[in-house]
C-alpha cells in the first residue's frame, strides 16, 4: 500500500477589502474531527432562546463563551474562571449561570455545571444518551433531535 499524501492545512483570514489589511483573526480548520469542536443542535437552541427572551447581555455572552470552552462530557468551567477570562465580576457570572440554568441551557449537578446535552454536546454519540439520562433524569427516545417540552430541564 502506498503511503498517504499529507494534506496541506489551509489558513483562512479575514481581509479588509478597502485597505487590504489582514485582520488579527486567522482560522485554521482542523482535519476530520481533530481540533476543538462542539456539536450544537440548532432546533433545540432556538427553542430555548425563543422561550426565554429575557436572556440578554452578559448571560448570552457567558453562554457563547461556555460553548467555546466546554470540556468533554459538557462540563463547563467554574464561575471564577469564566469571570477572569471575560473580565467580569464573579457575581455577574454567577447570576448568568443562574439565569442560564432557569432557561435550561445549564444543568447543575452537585457543585458542577454542564451544558444541557439536548442543545449542545461535546463527546461521543454513545455518551450523549448516558449524559441525557444522568443530567435530565428522563431517557430521550431514539431519533429525537429537538428539545420537546417533556424533556426540557426546568
Amino acid at each position: 500500500m502506498a503511503p498517504r499524501a499529507k494534506r496541506r492545512q489551509q489558513e483562512i483570514a479575514i481581509i479588509n477589502k478597502s485597505t487590504g489589511q489582514v485582520l488579527d483573526f486567522v482560522f485554521k480548520p482542523a482535519e476530520g474531527m481533530g481540533g476543538r469542536w462542539v456539536r450544537v443542535f440548532q432546533d433545540a437552541k432556538l427553542s430555548l432562546l425563543l422561550q426565554h427572551p429575557e436572556l440578554r447581555g452578559q448571560s448570552l455572552r457567558v453562554l457563547h463563551y461556555l460553548e467555546a470552552v466546554v470540556a468533554w462530557g459538557n462540563l463547563v468551567p467554574c464561575t471564577a474562571s469564566v469571570a477572569g477570562a471575560l473580565g467580569l465580576h464573579q457575581s455577574h457570572v454567577s447570576r448568568a449561570y443562574a439565569e442560564l440554568t432557569r432557561a435550561g441551557f445549564l444543568i447543575k449537578e452537585g457543585s458542577a455545571y454542564y451544558l444541557n446535552p439536548l442543545f449542545c454536546w461535546k463527546g461521543s454519540e454513545a455518551q450523549l444518551g448516558e449524559a441525557v439520562d444522568r443530567l435530565l433524569g428522563a431517557p430521550v427516545p431514539a431519533g429525537v433531535r429537538e428539545l420537546p417540552g417533556a424533556y426540557r430541564h426546568a
